[in-house]
């Protein structure tokens, strides 16, 4: 099932008339253009912050999904800009949580090796004299007579 119709069947028609109808209140239909970019706009979400595709056959992909639709068409409807919004950072950080789980970036132990931490020496400096340093040295002559 696709996600418009997993959003459908989750939520009662006139919560979702009254969320993709923004500008009418005698409105009896869905718009499905709004749904289709609010839609769009949650797979992409989905790709860039949980690392991974949205796949319908993946229950904790449609759960997150669906909720983050509805999210986002009330905050459209409210004008609210995202970054700002509590609800909206609250499912981003559930669709993080999702991708620490299914998303492919994750990093993953592959070794089964022990860390053994080792015991540092501290670097003794060692003395010289400037004798040593005397064929380094410049010379203390002046380059020219002064004349």
């Amino acid at each position: 099932m696709a996600l418009i119709d997993e959003v459908k069947a989750r939520y009662a028609t006139q919560k979702l008339v009254e969320l993709t109808q923004r500008d009418s209140t005698s409105a009896t239909t869905i718009d499905d253009t709004v749904l289709g970019y609010a839609i769009t706009d949650i797979s992409a979400t989905f790709e860039v912050e949980a690392g991974v595709a949205y796949d319908n056959s993946d229950a904790r992909h449609v759960a997150v999904a669906t909720a983050g639709v509805i999210v986002l068409l009330q905050l459209w409807k409210r004008s609210t800009i995202q970054e700002l919004d509590p609800e909206w950072q609250a499912w981003l950080t559930r669709l993080r949580s999702l991708g620490q789980v299914t998303g492919r970036n994750r990093i993953v132990m592959r070794s089964s090796s022990q860390v053994r931490e080792q015991q540092r020496q501290r670097p003794v400096a060692e003395r010289y004299s400037d004798r040593d340093m005397q064929g380094l040295l410049p010379s203390r002559k002046p380059w020219r007579s002064q004349g």
